[in-house]
């Protein structure tokens, strides 16, 4: 047996930070709707000027809405379509406006000419209606850009999709048609963390559908997947309050009825709700965190949240360890224990020697004969849940998941084997439940010219999950921009991203030069925050610093500090510790600390203060945010 071991190195990617802080969110996401249209069903011709269109995006950001989504289309019932060309012109200028402006944006197209328009111009997210369906060469966009993507259950475009209303069990019929679009997305290489699903409430769907997908939305939970929630001022909800004479209520009376189906999806384990009026839905969701963030019963079966950071706890403790360094006693690190336990995991499912055809390998005769690989897939996952309920619901349902293995294999050919697994990989940890996996795959018929039995690659992923920091990054004297990409090369492959530059004018002594600054995001397995700490000072000292515990705001070549670290359970780190204070206890009120950190996460926290982009724009910020000068002419490349 050749066997070849390969580990995933970081990957550097413009929306990683979307997916971290955004897909994998713990807290309910709110997508404020801007319809861009002359004839959608609720506000159409509202906000189809541009001026109009980003003063209400801006607007609904700052009501709490953590995406603007976009549409320059109409997709009511009955709506006939647009040209292309007339929705890039409708909605490039927005997106490029409120980008700009800061507001993180998704944009609501089924055509890929135009989400690829709109990804240029500045969104984060293609939210597509027809869940790839109405355009083949949006599974392409979305893979090659890397952003994540809403898929949603669809049937046909809004002149017809009445006649297609007719299902044998809505939910059941809903749930298997999603889970083909999510099978479709994977076989064209989108990777599984990038991808949200949604029930498509009023698309090809009755009053009495809708309501049924509500009152049942832990079955679509189960497809492992964020699901989106989207009722807002719908039809269905304008019948159900209809007056004495049975005239259904105006889209502007509907929003009480909004917020309460929003709230009910939340409270089933909904990832986000898409909605018209943010403002009373940010406040109903406030009055739901304050009661302890109660669950419907029904939803108590649900697959667990995403992985990644957890909403900040008030009291900043982070949950009890059955070891400070988080290790087995074997020494391979875990992701946590059984929720209360205090011990580490150690469940797992193996489904091994699944068969399949492929047209994997280099050779041209390979891609057009194709060959049989063998899959081993190996999950890590606490199961004393299942155990417990005796429910497929509580457990990774091991048929589905050789399906989307099989899907693979028999999808979109690649040359290696290696490539092959990765994918294979990415499928197994899509459900937030699997906090750890390894997959190995076997070519047994190779075109190796000698005898041998198997030829094989396994993935691991690596230790377990990652620690994370946020560094920020100072320099006023000397070779300022040389300064700040020696920090970038000492840390070397941890880096993830880095923002761009910006210069600012000195805080402190008066006669001092301007300052470059800028901030990275970085992520490393088994390092703590003592260690961040440490290479911040080693980078400090190799571009000759000498710290002067007299003088704070003094001039230096380089300053380093750590702003925020976040374990390998995902919780923020609080420290008391003199020379290393967590959360930084001064970062919510620096602006050339939050403004290039924005860059980099968007959608960011900052832990135990809020949003970013909310602390931005309060008062009072040190080095004001209008003295910050961006210098898109210089920028940080590592060198190593």
């Amino acid at each position: 047996m050749v066997a070849t071991r390969v580990r995933r190195s970081p990957r550097r990617d413009r929306y990683r930070a979307v997916v971290t802080d955004l897909v994998r969110a713990q807290a309910p996401v709110v997508m404020g709707v801007l319809n861009v249209t002359p004839d959608s069903f609720s506000d159409g011709g509202r906000y189809a000027d541009l001026d109009a269109a980003v003063a209400h995006g801006v607007r609904l950001r700052a009501a709490g809405a953590q995406l603007v989504d976009v549409g320059g289309e109409s997709t009511r019932p009955g709506a006939d379509r647009v040209d292309a060309r007339t929705e890039v012109d409708r909605v490039v200028p927005v997106v490029r406006e409120l980008t700009a402006a800061g507001v993180p944006v998704s944009i609501d197209t089924i055509r890929a000419r135009v989400a690829e328009a709109a990804l240029a111009a500045g969104a984060d997210v293609v939210n597509d209606v027809s869940g790839g369906l109405a355009d083949p060469d949006m599974a392409r966009v979305v893979r090659d850009a890397g952003c994540p993507w809403v898929l949603m259950h669809w049937r046909g475009h809004s002149r017809g999709m009445r006649e297609l209303a007719s299902y044998t069990d809505v939910v059941a019929d809903v749930r298997a048609e999603l889970g083909q679009r999510v099978d479709e997305a994977l076989r064209a290489g989108v990777a599984a963390d990038r991808i949200i699903v949604d029930p498509g409430l009023g698309f090809a769907k009755t009053a009495a559908h809708n309501w049924e997908l509500s009152a049942r939305l832990p079955e679509l939970l189960d497809l492992g997947f964020p699901l989106l929630f989207g009722a807002s001022r719908k039809s269905y909800l304008g019948r159900l309050l209809a007056d004495a004479h049975g005239e259904p209520r105006p889209t502007d009376g509907r929003e009480s009825a909004t917020i309460a189906t929003s709230l009910l999806a939340v409270a089933a384990g909904a990832w986000g709700v898409r909605v018209h009026d943010v403002r009373g839905t940010v406040d109903a969701l406030a009055v739901w965190r304050a009661t302890g963030s109660p669950r419907l019963a029904a939803a108590s079966r649900r697959p667990g949240r995403p992985l990644g950071p957890r909403p900040d706890r008030p009291d900043g403790n982070r949950p009890d360890r059955d070891r400070p360094d988080g290790k087995r006693p074997d020494g391979k690190r875990t992701g946590g224990g059984r929720a209360g336990s205090g011990r580490p995991m150690s469940d797992r499912i193996e489904l091994t020697g699944l068969r399949a055809h492929g047209r994997h390998g280099v050779y041209d005769f390979e891609r057009a004969q194709g060959q049989d690989f063998v899959v081993d897939a190996v999950l890590e996952l606490d199961l004393a849940p299942a155990a417990r309920s005796d429910e497929v619901a509580d457990t990774v349902h091991y048929g589905e998941l050789a399906e989307r293995l099989v899907a693979v294999v028999t999808g979109e050919p690649v040359n290696l084997i290696e490539t092959l697994a990765d994918r294979l990989l990415t499928v197994c940890l899509a459900d937030a439940r699997v906090t750890a996996a390894t997959v190995t795959v076997h070519k047994p018929e190779a075109p190796v010219p000698h005898t041998f039995t198997d030829v094989a690659v396994t993935i691991d992923p690596g230790p377990g999950p990652m620690t994370r920091a946020v560094l920020s990054l100072g320099s006023n004297l000397g070779d300022r921009l040389g300064h700040l990409r020696s920090a970038v090369d000492a840390l070397g492959e941890a880096v993830l991203l880095v923002s761009g530059v910006y210069e600012t004018p000195p805080w402190g002594d008066a006669d001092q030069p301007a300052y470059l600054n800028a901030v990275l995001l970085a992520e490393d397995p088994a390092v703590t925050a003592r260690d961040w700490l440490d290479r911040a000072r080693a980078a400090e000292r190799a571009a000759g610093r000498t710290r002067d515990p007299q003088r704070r705001f003094g001039p230096r070549t380089l300053d380093v500090d750590v702003i925020a670290v976040w374990g390998d359970d995902g919780e923020p780190v609080v420290s008391d510790d003199p020379e290393l204070t967590l959360p930084h206890p001064r970062a919510h009120l620096r602006a050339f600390v939050l403004r290039p950190w924005i860059d980099i996460q968007p959608y960011g926290r900052l832990p135990g203060h809020g949003w970013l982009t909310d602390l931005l724009n309060a008062e009072p910020i040190a080095g004001d945010a209008l003295e910050l000068s961006p210098r898109p002419d210089l920028a940080i490349e590592s060198t190593v």
